[in-house]
């Protein structure tokens, strides 16, 4: 045999095997890593009798449920779809226009947060907080409202003395 021959002999024999061996490699499952997140998920309001509603303190206890939407993205994407939420039944941010920026563990909501009183407050913290540790760990996180650690912490807080 040539050498030429030989060359195309091995050629041929490697072609077959990638033919061969293709299908199998493609149907390979690939498997995303584990911080990937199919869907955004966040909280809305609940009442007691709402199957896994979680309690948390507010105007007495009141509960919030995890929903999780169709909608593919991670935080960013969850908080904005949060706040298009416009019915109050579902939403103590049904009144607030935000803009949302995530980067580094900081979330920065831009814009107004509209509380139709002292018993939402509560609520509305706690569906961002919520929604944001599905994402990020507690206290591996910082919020900013307006680009301003304090103007979040201290947000419709009527005593004076948050700072």
């Amino acid at each position: 045999m040539s050498k030429l021959q030989n060359k195309f002999l091995i050629l041929l024999i490697t072609i077959l095997i990638v033919t061969l061996a293709y299908p199998f490699l493609r149907s390979q499952e690939v498997k995303a890593p584990e911080s990937f997140t199919p869907m955004v998920a966040y909280y809305l309001l609940a009442d007691e009798s709402t199957e896994n509603a979680e309690p948390f303190d507010g105007c007495g206890v009141e509960y919030l449920v995890r929903y999780d939407s169709i909608t593919e993205g991670g935080l960013k994407y969850a908080l904005q779809e949060l706040f298009s939420i416009k019915d109050p039944e579902l939403s103590a941010l049904a009144g607030s226009e935000i803009e949302v920026a995530v980067s580094n563990g900081t979330v920065n909501l831009q814009g107004t947060l509209i509380s139709a009183g002292t018993c939402d407050d509560p609520r509305i913290k706690n569906q961002i907080l919520r929604t944001i540790e599905l994402y990020l760990p507690e206290d591996e996180y910082t919020v900013l409202l307006n680009g301003s650690e304090s103007e979040w912490r201290c947000w419709n807080d009527m005593s004076g003395l948050c700072e």
